[in-house]
């Protein structure tokens, strides 16, 4: 299941992400963000993004999705 990184971060803060049911979904996509699998994939990708933000000195809200996703798939 792919996300966006956009779709985690609240529009008035730049270092926030959120993960969960709280995200911005389509009304089809809500089905599938309530199941536990998808909250602990995404609370893993929201993880991995605020750790290469750290590491990086960049905001959450310039990180690139795709860079997010190939770290992530070094662990899996």
């Amino acid at each position: 299941m792919k996300f966006h990184i956009v779709q985690w971060l609240p529009m008035k803060w730049k270092n926030l992400v959120v993960a969960g049911r709280c995200i911005s979904t389509t009304f089809l996509m809500r089905a599938s963000v309530r199941i536990i699998p998808t909250r602990i994939d995404m609370g893993e990708a929201a993880g991995m993004a605020t750790i290469l933000a750290n590491q990086s000195s960049t905001p959450l809200n310039a990180l690139n999705g795709k860079d997010i996703a190939e770290k992530l798939g070094e662990y899996h």
